[in-house]
């Protein structure tokens, strides 16, 4: 009996191992040492967790805002607020550490890896081409196609690194992505299941609205790739139409019918939008693209002043020299640096959060399946081709459209579903080539041959992101916060009645030391009014007896003090400084020293 079982289920038995082998390589990929690695929590991820911790004890940010909806008011910065109540929960169970904090995303993550797996599988449906492959795969094709979409997205360096921190981009690009995935489920069972179909379409409806809320750059995405769906349903309802009005069967009735549905779902998206569109002139909302739009460029504007001055000012030159077509010159440049090869395969981003530096944001490889896979669904599958690229594009306009930083591996992360969909259609239309082109052995050699050299690229990665990395990087992760709080901690007790005085040379000391210190919200909230803040990030410079302070400020004897050993050196007080401990990065360079000033 358990042999006929094994024998009549044995491929689905091969799919289920091999799905439970990718999920486990994902899941280890992601959350292997994830509170340690990257090295410690870069500010963005301290702001995040203190304040959803504030959340949860209080139901208001340190700032005493009760349950901001739109935005957190933070470093002055307004993160989104979809971040923020994700993790709420999480650290209600697991308390207020990095790993909690960094859970969110590392989860957002696999649902990546299942989400491209699942997406590929659904527009591979619609690829008639992969002839040899269907053939040899039989009924459980499309199940292949998931896996093997799913171990690229489970292996990508890109997806990886943005897994394994607290980065609000992740989760944005997760609940697009089953966006996506809900309304492709929608149109499936939109003929025969209606209320099925009604359940996937308000899915989508919901997760296209969170994103939105979760960061600032699917504000321009989300929207706009909903509209493309709808668009594409309602082309789809039509085309059906007209193949089918020359036997009678479909009605205007039907097409009314769909309309009205998209409608409602667009009704709904509004609705749920509404806070952001009538709040659309706050800070809350504008204050972000304010200060990153390429629009406050001011040199672009002096440039496009000088040059019809120096032209006479005439019609010509208000035509040519106007500031909309230098600023439409810069966007087109910034658009088009997401496309170079030095970012995609070879360097990556220049911020070392987002890229290793020694590999791009792709493998080597890849280069030659999105190629292999544009031409492809270019010749033979122009509506998958037209969805795909369109994706792309919205998902680098809003980098484009930023002063600063482009090309920007952080702010073009919802298109990383595309690159990986490109990718794993790549392999398919190669495999496919091949299978048809040589015999059984040589097919066998050159996917196996294929596969060593990818592995080996991933291999590659993983040991530099695991033991190199975190050595040469370890200060661009702020490396050391937990380790001189600690020692601050101590003399404090040691030394009740001293003053503290702590650096803002590595960035945002307050925040890290509520972190670190579990300090109780309340206690912050009832200083928001009383102690000093900086200027244009209302961040707290003094909290009780501490002062957060940069070279300008005075520091009192005798008093508890952590500054980096440049700051010492150039102070005029070096020698009243007593060295209690000192703490290194992880390339053992001094970074922090703790010590009294007598």
């Amino acid at each position: 009996m358990t042999k006929q079982f094994f024998k009549k289920n044995k491929t689905k038995l091969v799919i289920l191992l091999v799905g439970f082998f990718i999920l486990s390589l994902a899941a280890y990929l992601r959350f292997y040492k994830l509170a340690s690695l990257p090295p410690a929590p870069y500010w963005e991820e301290v702001a995040l967790g203190y304040d959803s911790y504030s959340v949860v004890q209080t139901g208001r940010d340190h700032h005493g805002h009760f349950l901001p909806l739109i935005a957190f008011e933070s470093f002055g910065d307004w993160k989104p607020s979809g971040y923020f109540y994700v993790l709420a929960p999480f650290i209600k169970i697991f308390g207020l550490t990095v790993w909690a904090v960094r859970l969110p995303s590392a989860i957002a993550g696999m649902f990546i890896v299942i989400g491209v797996g699942l997406l590929t599988h659904l527009l591979v449906v619609q690829i008639d081409s992969l002839k040899y492959l269907r053939q040899q795969w039989g009924k459980q094709f499309g199940w292949w196609v998931g896996l093997s979409a799913s171990l690229i997205a489970a292996v990508s360096l890109w997806a990886v690194m943005f897994s394994r921190a607290a980065w609000e981009a992740n989760l944005a690009t997760s609940l697009i992505l089953w966006g996506v995935i809900s309304f492709c489920f929608f149109q499936r069972h939109y003929s025969s299941h209606k209320k099925v179909a009604f359940i996937w379409l308000m899915s989508s409806v919901g997760l296209f609205a969170y994103s939105l809320y979760t960061y600032h750059a699917a504000r321009v995405i989300a929207p706009l790739l909903l509209m493309i769906l709808f668009a594409e349903f309602i082309y789809q309802q039509l085309k059906l139409k007209k193949n089918q009005a020359t036997h009678g069967l479909v009605s205007l009735k039907k097409i009314s019918a769909a309309l009205t549905v998209i409608s409602f779902a667009g009704l709904i998206f509004l609705s749920l939008m509404s806070p952001l569109l009538i709040n659309l002139r706050r800070k809350e909302v504008a204050d972000r693209f304010n200060t990153t739009s390429v629009f406050n460029d001011l040199q672009v504007i002096e440039q496009s002043n000088r040059l019809k001055q120096e032209a006479g000012n005439s019609l010509a030159a208000r035509i040519f020299y106007h500031r909309d077509v230098f600023f439409a010159r810069a966007i087109l440049g910034r658009f088009l640096k997401h496309f170079q090869l030095d970012f995609l395969f070879i360097h990556g981003d220049k911020n070392p959060r987002h890229s290793l530096g020694f590999m791009g944001q792709l493998y080597y490889l890849d280069f030659f399946f999105i190629l292999i896979a544009s031409y492809s669904l270019i010749r033979w599958q122009k509506r998958i081709a037209l969805f795909l690229f369109s994706w792309l594009i919205l998902s680098i306009i809003p980098s484009s459209l930023t002063l600063k930083g482009a090309p920007h591996a952080l702010r073009i992360l919802p298109s990383l579903p595309v690159w990986l969909i490109l990718i794993s259609f790549g392999w398919l239309f190669l495999l496919n080539w091949l299978g048809k082109r040589t015999s059984r052995f040589w097919f066998n050699c050159l996917v196996v041959f294929l596969l060593l050299i990818y592995s080996i690229q991933v291999a590659m990665f993983w040991r530099f992101y695991t033991r190199i990395y975190p050595v040469i990087h370890s200060q661009s992760w702020q490396y050391g916060y937990r380790q001189m709080i600690g020692d601050v901690r101590q003399l404090e007790h040691q030394y009740p009645n001293y003053p503290v005085f702590i650096s803002r040379s590595q960035g945002r000391p307050a925040m890290y030391y509520w972190f670190y210190t579990k300090t109780d919200p309340r206690r912050v909230q009832a200083r928001e009014k009383i102690e000093k803040k900086s200027d244009l990030q209302n961040e707290f410079l003094t909290y009780r007896n501490k002062t957060f302070f940069d070279k300008s400020a005075v520091v009192s004897s005798p008093s508890i003090v952590a500054l980096t050993p440049k700051e010492l050196s150039q102070s005029s007080w070096q020698k009243q400084f007593q060295l209690i401990t000192q703490v290194d990065n992880l390339a053992h360079q001094p970074i922090w020293l703790v010590g009294v000033k007598k």
